[in-house]
């Protein structure tokens, strides 16, 4: 069934690259090895494999069949199926990696092994400009198996509830207070929604009133008690004033921690993973401190995007395409639609020079710094121009529509990485201001529809007014009628176990289940599924 292969490698030498083959009936593997130490960050191996049959169907995200007319891809959240000429049907032995087909070969398919935009991360630098980055691969060998059949195959369900969608909120506590931490969690029980609740371990802050595990442990306790998780957001509000404070303190979380897994980058912390570049000395010290700490899965500044109506998926590339934004603002146009739209294509479609300038204006309008000096004018009226000009471009022309952010082009949404020597698990998500939107019916119903992913990165305490959908009206803590009617259908769903909801620690024992998942041929020559080790499988049908 397997004609030819090729390696397609770039930051190693290929003469250093090892690959077997073998073949037993209908069964097709390829182990490809490379020593450990050249396992590094931009690796890109990719295995291309010619079949002697063209694809016909393809076993989509969202667990349908679709046709093979144009590029398609099925990263390790997905299926990874696909129909030939001649009735057959070929499978993935292994989850991990990406499957990536393009049209204009009909016959061929590329496995991707290891890419920077399969396990992106961002880096902030000594400018404190955002810059993508990448992590080295988790492993140095791949084993990559295909199995043909002609009978019906087996695919696996990401979600302990069959093959429905996904749902998950971090919440990053900015803006937490003791009164709206309180009314929050109240909130939540009374709708038995479980999330990832971010937390200060010490308090230094700009804001006095902010909550902080130093200062507010009881109250946090609670929310573990209701079944929330608790994980870090970094470590303090606010940066120390000196290295040796930031140091005591990462000192203390390491050696006194222990109990959270997950970790959430905050601010511009000297002891993010942000703002560590790859190749630093640093990195390795860092990584066994978090391994010590307890800690397992990351996160640094990466959204898919920011969601809104059709947006929501992010296992669907077209929700967050430079269209879905525009698409928004057509349907019902608006100033805040506009802004909106020119913020979304400066943060996720631009680099950081017109990231850097979107920024200082839009800085500059909130403050009305044209009242304080008329200096500022010039600078105001060429930045109000290049925003026009990219409005024109964008809604009129219709300037790069297709394109996504680089870091969700092979949609990595909870992937595994290597980091200074160990092995991490880092996440993406969805910045989410407005619930209002976020989770109305419409949005639920795609979701739940193409049994999609969501990991909401929200403010639930932010009470900024020109955020309409957010959760609370003040700082008081009454809900908005629109966050909570919301909220409220998303409970709905769960309870119904349309959507399951996991902390991200759940999803993030999912996600190692998933990584063990093997499929074999039995001695019928029919696909079965085996879990890591022989252990558990994850909800199983066949197709």
């Amino acid at each position: 069934m397997i004609h030819s292969y090729s390696l397609e490698i770039d930051g190693v030498a290929p003469s250093r690259v090892r690959v077997r083959q073998e073949q037993e009936g209908h069964r097709h593997r390829f182990v490809i090895r490379l020593p450990e130490g050249l396992v590094t960050a931009g690796l890109r191996l990719h295995l291309q494999i010619k079949l002697d049959a063209r694809v016909l169907r393809w076993r989509n995200f969202d667990y349908k069949w679709v046709n093979a007319e144009q590029v398609r891809m099925a990263g390790s959240w997905s299926p990874k199926i696909l129909e030939l000429e001649g009735d057959w049907r070929m499978v993935a032995g292994e989850t991990h990696g990406t499957w990536h087909y393009d049209p204009r070969q009909a016959q061929e398919l590329t496995w991707i092994l290891a890419d920077p935009l399969q396990q992106p991360r961002l880096h902030y630098d000594a400018n404190d400009d955002p810059l993508l980055s990448t992590c080295s691969p988790a492993r140095n060998e791949w084993v990559c198996t295909f199995l043909f059949t002609r009978s019906a195959v087996p695919e696996f369900s990401r979600s302990r509830i069959p093959f429905s969608a996904i749902l998950n909120i971090s919440d990053h506590c900015d803006f937490d207070s003791p009164v709206l931490l309180e009314r929050q969690r109240r909130f939540l029980r009374c709708l038995g929604l479980n999330i990832t609740k971010g937390v200060f371990l010490f308090h230094h802050s700009k804001r006095p009133w902010n909550v902080s595990m130093e200062r507010q442990a009881d109250l946090l306790r609670d929310w573990a008690k209701d079944g929330h998780e608790l994980c870090y957001h970094s470590l303090s509000q606010s940066t120390r004033a000196s290295r040796s404070e930031w140091e005591d303190d990462f000192d203390r979380f390491v050696t006194e921690s222990g109990s959270w897994t997950t970790w959430i980058d905050h601010g511009f912390q000297p002891y993010n993973l942000s703002r560590i570049p790859a190749a630093a000395p640093e990195l390795i010290d860092w990584a066994r401190g978090m391994r010590r700490a307890g800690v397992r899965l990351l996160w640094n500044y990466l959204d898919a995007g920011q969601s809104g109506p059709g947006r929501i998926n992010q296992l669907n590339p077209k929700h967050f395409s430079l269209s879905a934004y525009r698409k928004t603002l057509m349907q019902q146009f608006s100033q805040s639609g506009v802004f909106e739209l020119l913020r979304s294509y400066n943060l996720f479609f631009c680099g950081v020079r017109a990231q850097k300038r979107y920024q200082q204006l839009a800085a500059w309008l909130r403050k009305k710094a044209w009242r304080q000096s008329w200096r500022i004018w010039p600078r105001l009226l060429a930045g109000s121009f290049r925003l026009l000009a990219q409005l024109l471009r964008v809604v009129f022309f219709g300037s790069g529509r297709l394109r996504l952010p680089e870091w969700q082009k092979m949609t990595p949404i909870l992937f595994e990485v290597g980091l200074g020597g160990q092995r991490f698990w880092l996440f993406q998500t969805v910045e989410v201001h407005d619930f209002a939107a976020t989770f109305s019916q419409d949005n639920l119903n795609v979701l739940m529809g193409e049994a999609g992913v969501c990991l909401a990165h929200t403010y639930l305490a932010d009470t900024d007014r020109r955020k309409s959908g957010r959760l609370f009206a003040d700082n008081k803590g009454h809900v908005m009628p629109g966050a909570k009617a919301a909220l409220e259908r998303l409970s709905l769903a769960v309870a119904e176990e349309k959507i399951w909801m996991p902390t991200l620690q759940e999803l993030w024992q999912q996600a190692e289940l998933l990584a063990g998942l093997r499929f074999v041929l039995d001695e019928r020559g029919q696909v079965v599924a085996l879990g890591g080790d022989g252990g558990e499988l994850p909800p199983i049908r066949y197709v």
